[in-house]
Protein backbone atom coordinates (compact mmCIF):
# COMPACT_ATOMS: atom_id res chain seq x y z
CA UNK A 1 0.00 0.00 0.00
CA UNK A 2 1.37 3.42 -0.86
CA UNK A 3 0.97 7.07 0.99
CA UNK A 4 1.57 9.80 -1.72
CA UNK A 5 1.38 13.32 -0.96
CA UNK A 6 3.70 16.16 -0.76
CA UNK A 7 5.95 17.14 2.07
CA UNK A 8 4.19 18.49 5.30
CA UNK A 9 0.69 16.43 4.60
CA UNK A 10 0.95 14.33 7.44
CA UNK A 11 2.37 10.91 5.81
CA UNK A 12 5.30 10.50 8.12
CA UNK A 13 2.70 11.99 11.38
CA UNK A 14 0.95 8.81 10.53
CA UNK A 15 2.99 5.97 10.18
CA UNK A 16 5.19 7.13 13.96
CA UNK A 17 0.95 7.21 15.05
CA UNK A 18 1.18 3.59 13.65
CA UNK A 19 4.32 2.82 15.92
CA UNK A 20 2.87 4.48 18.66
CA UNK A 21 6.04 6.64 18.33
CA UNK A 22 4.37 10.04 18.07
CA UNK A 23 6.84 13.00 18.89
CA UNK A 24 6.45 15.12 22.10
CA UNK A 25 3.08 16.93 22.49
CA UNK A 26 1.59 14.50 19.37
CA UNK A 27 -1.02 12.03 20.94
CA UNK A 28 -4.29 10.05 18.87
CA UNK A 29 -7.47 12.05 19.66
CA UNK A 30 -9.41 9.61 17.57
CA UNK A 31 -9.79 6.07 15.74
CA UNK A 32 -8.50 2.85 16.47
CA UNK A 33 -5.30 1.40 15.07
CA UNK A 34 -6.17 -2.83 14.75
CA UNK A 35 -3.45 -5.32 14.51
CA UNK A 36 -5.28 -8.61 13.93
CA UNK A 37 -8.20 -7.32 16.06
CA UNK A 38 -6.05 -5.72 18.69
CA UNK A 39 -5.94 -2.20 19.69
CA UNK A 40 -2.17 -1.65 19.73
CA UNK A 41 -3.00 2.54 20.97
CA UNK A 42 -4.24 1.02 23.94
CA UNK A 43 -1.44 -1.09 24.51
CA UNK A 44 1.16 -0.55 27.61
CA UNK A 45 4.68 1.14 27.02
CA UNK A 46 6.26 -2.13 27.65
CA UNK A 47 4.14 -4.36 25.38
CA UNK A 48 4.38 -1.87 22.40
CA UNK A 49 7.83 -2.21 23.23
CA UNK A 50 7.74 -5.73 22.46
CA UNK A 51 5.59 -5.54 19.81
CA UNK A 52 7.80 -3.15 17.81
CA UNK A 53 10.41 -5.03 16.05
CA UNK A 54 8.44 -8.31 16.16
CA UNK A 55 5.56 -7.80 14.66
CA UNK A 56 5.78 -3.88 13.55
CA UNK A 57 9.14 -2.28 12.17
CA UNK A 58 9.80 0.92 10.36
CA UNK A 59 12.20 1.97 7.67
CA UNK A 60 13.11 5.37 8.44
CA UNK A 61 13.68 8.21 6.31
CA UNK A 62 17.63 8.76 6.89
CA UNK A 63 19.44 5.59 7.60
CA UNK A 64 22.24 7.41 8.58
CA UNK A 65 20.31 9.03 11.86
CA UNK A 66 18.27 5.91 12.49
CA UNK A 67 21.24 4.27 12.82
CA UNK A 68 24.09 4.06 16.25
CA UNK A 69 26.98 5.65 15.10
CA UNK A 70 29.12 3.99 17.51
CA UNK A 71 27.83 0.67 17.18
CA UNK A 72 29.08 -1.70 15.00
CA UNK A 73 26.31 -2.68 12.02
CA UNK A 74 26.54 -6.52 12.73
CA UNK A 75 25.76 -5.96 16.57
CA UNK A 76 22.84 -3.29 15.26
CA UNK A 77 21.10 -6.22 13.47
CA UNK A 78 22.24 -9.07 15.98
CA UNK A 79 20.42 -6.87 18.92
CA UNK A 80 16.55 -7.32 16.89
CA UNK A 81 17.52 -11.50 17.47
CA UNK A 82 18.80 -10.90 20.71
CA UNK A 83 15.42 -8.74 22.21
CA UNK A 84 13.23 -10.78 19.81
CA UNK A 85 14.06 -14.15 18.87
CA UNK A 86 15.50 -15.03 22.54
CA UNK A 87 19.29 -16.22 21.22
CA UNK A 88 22.67 -15.56 22.38
CA UNK A 89 24.52 -12.64 21.18
CA UNK A 90 26.82 -15.46 19.39
CA UNK A 91 23.84 -17.25 17.67
CA UNK A 92 22.41 -13.55 16.61
CA UNK A 93 25.72 -12.18 15.34
CA UNK A 94 25.84 -15.48 13.12
CA UNK A 95 22.13 -14.63 11.64
CA UNK A 96 23.42 -10.75 11.66
CA UNK A 97 26.18 -11.88 8.78
CA UNK A 98 22.98 -13.82 7.03
CA UNK A 99 20.57 -11.27 6.90
CA UNK A 100 23.77 -8.59 5.21
CA UNK A 101 24.12 -11.47 2.66
CA UNK A 102 20.40 -11.47 2.18
CA UNK A 103 19.86 -7.97 1.62
CA UNK A 104 22.87 -8.11 -0.85
CA UNK A 105 25.62 -6.32 1.76
CA UNK A 106 29.45 -7.18 -0.09
CA UNK A 107 31.76 -9.33 1.83
CA UNK A 108 29.09 -9.59 4.77
CA UNK A 109 30.89 -10.56 7.73
CA UNK A 110 33.51 -8.09 6.91
CA UNK A 111 30.73 -5.50 6.55
CA UNK A 112 29.08 -6.77 9.93
CA UNK A 113 32.48 -5.04 11.75
CA UNK A 114 31.96 -2.11 10.57
CA UNK A 115 30.70 1.01 11.23
CA UNK A 116 27.30 3.46 9.75
CA UNK A 117 29.95 5.88 8.66
CA UNK A 118 32.27 3.08 6.74
CA UNK A 119 29.61 2.20 4.35
CA UNK A 120 27.58 3.88 1.61
CA UNK A 121 24.51 5.36 1.77
CA UNK A 122 22.79 2.99 -0.45
CA UNK A 123 24.46 0.16 1.83
CA UNK A 124 22.78 2.50 4.97
CA UNK A 125 19.72 2.01 3.85
CA UNK A 126 20.08 -2.29 2.86
CA UNK A 127 21.14 -2.48 6.43
CA UNK A 128 18.26 -0.68 8.14
CA UNK A 129 15.81 -2.89 5.89
CA UNK A 130 17.33 -5.87 7.02
CA UNK A 131 16.79 -4.92 10.79
CA UNK A 132 13.09 -4.29 9.87
CA UNK A 133 13.05 -7.49 8.31
CA UNK A 134 14.79 -9.85 10.70
CA UNK A 135 12.36 -11.12 12.76
CA UNK A 136 9.62 -11.34 10.14
CA UNK A 137 7.31 -8.45 11.02
CA UNK A 138 3.69 -8.65 9.88
CA UNK A 139 3.46 -5.05 9.30
CA UNK A 140 6.19 -2.91 7.74
CA UNK A 141 6.01 1.03 7.58
CA UNK A 142 8.90 2.21 5.00
CA UNK A 143 8.81 6.35 5.11
CA UNK A 144 10.59 7.72 2.21
CA UNK A 145 13.42 4.59 1.92
CA UNK A 146 14.47 5.58 -1.45
CA UNK A 147 14.81 9.65 -0.86
CA UNK A 148 18.13 10.21 -0.65
CA UNK A 149 19.56 7.69 -3.36
CA UNK A 150 20.24 8.35 -7.22
CA UNK A 151 17.55 6.47 -9.53
CA UNK A 152 19.65 3.36 -9.88
CA UNK A 153 19.73 2.64 -6.03
CA UNK A 154 16.47 3.39 -5.91
CA UNK A 155 14.99 0.97 -7.92
CA UNK A 156 17.53 -1.79 -6.43
CA UNK A 157 15.68 -0.97 -2.96
CA UNK A 158 12.63 -0.93 -4.03
CA UNK A 159 13.21 -4.79 -5.90
CA UNK A 160 14.61 -5.51 -2.55
CA UNK A 161 11.41 -4.20 -0.51
CA UNK A 162 9.50 -6.00 -3.05
CA UNK A 163 11.33 -9.38 -2.47
CA UNK A 164 11.59 -9.69 1.39
CA UNK A 165 7.57 -8.52 1.02
CA UNK A 166 6.91 -11.63 -0.69
CA UNK A 167 9.68 -13.94 0.86
CA UNK A 168 8.08 -13.41 4.54
CA UNK A 169 4.47 -12.31 3.31
CA UNK A 170 4.76 -9.03 5.56
CA UNK A 171 2.26 -6.29 5.03
CA UNK A 172 4.29 -3.35 3.63
CA UNK A 173 3.10 0.34 3.83
CA UNK A 174 5.10 2.64 1.40
CA UNK A 175 5.05 6.40 2.38
CA UNK A 176 6.32 8.51 -0.50
CA UNK A 177 5.81 12.07 -2.00
CA UNK A 178 7.26 10.57 -5.52
CA UNK A 179 4.36 9.29 -7.55
CA UNK A 180 6.80 7.15 -9.79
CA UNK A 181 8.03 5.28 -6.49
CA UNK A 182 4.68 4.33 -5.67
CA UNK A 183 3.28 3.23 -9.27
CA UNK A 184 6.24 1.31 -9.06
CA UNK A 185 6.13 -0.84 -6.12
CA UNK A 186 2.78 -0.52 -4.75
CA UNK A 187 -0.56 -2.46 -5.48
CA UNK A 188 -2.96 -0.23 -3.78
CA UNK A 189 -2.65 3.77 -2.79
CA UNK A 190 -3.91 6.30 -0.80
CA UNK A 191 -3.20 9.65 -2.07
CA UNK A 192 -2.59 12.22 1.32
CA UNK A 193 -3.66 15.72 1.67
CA UNK A 194 -3.92 18.06 4.96
CA UNK A 195 -4.04 14.74 7.05
CA UNK A 196 -6.66 12.89 4.83
CA UNK A 197 -7.05 10.35 2.23
CA UNK A 198 -8.49 12.32 -0.29
CA UNK A 199 -8.38 9.40 -2.98
CA UNK A 200 -7.66 5.67 -2.17
CA UNK A 201 -8.00 2.12 -4.88
CA UNK A 202 -6.24 0.50 -7.13
CA UNK A 203 -2.69 2.47 -7.90
CA UNK A 204 -3.69 1.56 -11.54
CA UNK A 205 -6.75 2.64 -11.17
CA UNK A 206 -5.40 5.74 -9.28
CA UNK A 207 -3.05 6.59 -11.69
CA UNK A 208 -5.30 6.01 -15.21
CA UNK A 209 -8.47 7.74 -14.03
CA UNK A 210 -7.87 10.12 -11.31
CA UNK A 211 -10.82 11.84 -10.12
CA UNK A 212 -9.65 14.14 -6.96
CA UNK A 213 -8.62 17.22 -7.97
CA UNK A 214 -5.45 17.46 -6.28
CA UNK A 215 -4.50 14.08 -7.33
CA UNK A 216 -4.88 14.89 -10.90
CA UNK A 217 -2.85 18.27 -10.09
CA UNK A 218 -0.15 16.04 -9.02
CA UNK A 219 -0.10 14.03 -12.07
CA UNK A 220 -0.08 17.01 -14.02
CA UNK A 221 3.38 18.08 -12.70
CA UNK A 222 5.28 14.93 -12.73
CA UNK A 223 8.06 15.38 -15.53
CA UNK A 224 7.04 13.84 -19.02
CA UNK A 225 9.22 12.83 -21.86
CA UNK A 226 7.21 15.53 -24.32
CA UNK A 227 8.76 18.98 -23.88
CA UNK A 228 5.41 20.71 -22.42
CA UNK A 229 5.08 22.80 -19.39
CA UNK A 230 5.21 21.35 -16.03
CA UNK A 231 1.37 22.38 -14.78
CA UNK A 232 2.20 24.21 -11.10
CA UNK A 233 -0.42 23.85 -8.48
CA UNK A 234 -1.44 26.83 -7.17
CA UNK A 235 -1.26 28.64 -3.68
CA UNK A 236 -0.21 26.54 -0.05
CA UNK A 237 -0.90 24.05 1.72
CA UNK A 238 -3.47 24.98 4.67
CA UNK A 239 -1.93 25.33 8.08
CA UNK A 240 -3.08 22.62 10.24
CA UNK A 241 -3.84 24.64 13.04
CA UNK A 242 -6.19 26.94 11.41
CA UNK A 243 -8.59 23.67 9.24
CA UNK A 244 -11.64 24.90 8.81
CA UNK A 245 -14.75 22.53 8.21
CA UNK A 246 -14.36 23.15 4.54
CA UNK A 247 -12.66 21.08 2.45
CA UNK A 248 -9.52 21.77 2.92
CA UNK A 249 -8.13 21.57 -0.79
CA UNK A 250 -11.13 24.12 -1.63
CA UNK A 251 -8.95 27.25 -1.32
CA UNK A 252 -6.38 25.65 -4.77
CA UNK A 253 -9.65 23.72 -6.16
CA UNK A 254 -10.30 25.28 -9.70
CA UNK A 255 -13.54 23.36 -9.39
CA UNK A 256 -14.63 25.06 -6.24
CA UNK A 257 -18.05 25.25 -5.45
CA UNK A 258 -21.26 26.32 -2.84
CA UNK A 259 -21.26 22.86 -1.29
CA UNK A 260 -17.34 23.07 -0.98
CA UNK A 261 -17.93 24.89 2.38
CA UNK A 262 -18.40 20.93 4.35
CA UNK A 263 -15.79 18.77 4.18
CA UNK A 264 -17.10 15.79 1.77
CA UNK A 265 -16.43 12.18 2.75
CA UNK A 266 -15.31 9.77 1.04
CA UNK A 267 -17.19 9.00 -1.90
CA UNK A 268 -17.14 5.51 -3.07
CA UNK A 269 -15.88 2.07 -2.21
CA UNK A 270 -12.98 -0.12 -4.72
CA UNK A 271 -12.10 4.07 -5.91
CA UNK A 272 -12.66 6.33 -2.64
CA UNK A 273 -13.00 9.74 -3.51
CA UNK A 274 -12.97 12.83 -1.02
CA UNK A 275 -14.71 15.46 -3.38
CA UNK A 276 -18.17 16.63 -3.82
CA UNK A 277 -17.81 16.65 -7.56
CA UNK A 278 -18.30 12.95 -7.23
CA UNK A 279 -22.10 13.35 -6.00
CA UNK A 280 -22.58 15.81 -8.25
CA UNK A 281 -21.91 12.99 -11.68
Amino acid sequence: MGLVGESGCGKSMLGLALMAMLPPGGRITSGTILLEGKPVEKLSPKDMLSLRGSELAMVMQDPFTSLNPVMRIGDQIAESFVLHQDMTWREARLEAVKMLDHVGIPAPEESARKFPHEMSGGQRQRVVIAIAFSCRPKVLIADEPTTALDVTLQAQILHLLRGLQREQETAVLLISHNIGVIAAACEKAAVVYAGQFVETGATESILRSPQHPYTQALLAAMPRESNERLKALGGSPPDFARLTTECAFAPRCHHRFEKCQATPPLIGEKHGVRCWLLSEK
